[in-house]
């Protein structure tokens, strides 16, 4: 048996918790030195999440996704913790509901942006309520369905994987790897 093995989730509840920690700690080392500390709170955050969850899903995903978009924060600014910092507490502090409002529409999407935004949000909340009986009815379909849904929804991700006219590939958050 290797020193570095794990366990997975076969093991105590304080071993799987050091598991989850060491695992985002190497994906943030993975990034860089200066991704540590982005790693090292998501692990903890995903922790916490088990423990804390609501009875309402939607709720559940919500927080989640309120608290992963703060932690992105670390990620953008890797190099300064203070100012990932004071970026999140600027929400807090200097957070103008009118303004945001007012620039809603001042976020350089164009309408198809925007169309494009709603429909994709409307068809994850349509899967995501009905997954099992949709997993379901692709298993049970004949292999060319499968075959159509799957070259269909790859046609999709090509499509709008390269997107948008004013798209740059040096603005994707990756581009500094």
């Amino acid at each position: 048996m290797s020193i570095f093995h794990f366990g997975g989730n076969r093991c105590s509840k304080f071993r799987k918790a050091i598991n989850v920690l060491i695992t985002f700690l190497l994906s943030g080392l993975w990034h860089g030195i200066n991704y540590v500390l982005w790693g090292i709170f998501h692990g903890i955050f995903v922790l916490f999440g088990d423990k804390f969850k609501t009875k309402f899903k939607w709720l559940n995903r919500v927080i989640v996704f309120i608290v992963v978009s703060f932690l992105w924060s670390f990620f953008i600014w890797p190099e300064s913790m203070g100012l990932a910092l004071s970026m999140i507490g600027s929400v807090f502090t200097k957070f103008d509901f009118n303004l945001f409002s007012q620039n809603i529409l001042k976020l350089g999407l164009s309408l198809g942006d925007y169309i494009v935004l709603v429909i994709g949000t409307i068809i994850l909340f349509i899967f995501d309520g009905n997954s099992n009986k949709i997993t379901t009815k692709i298993k049970n379909s004949s292999v060319e369905a499968r075959l159509t849904i799957f070259l269909s929804l790859s046609l999709l991700v090509l499509v709008f994987g390269i997107y948008g006219i004013g798209f740059n590939v040096s603005d994707f958050i990756y581009s500094k790897f």
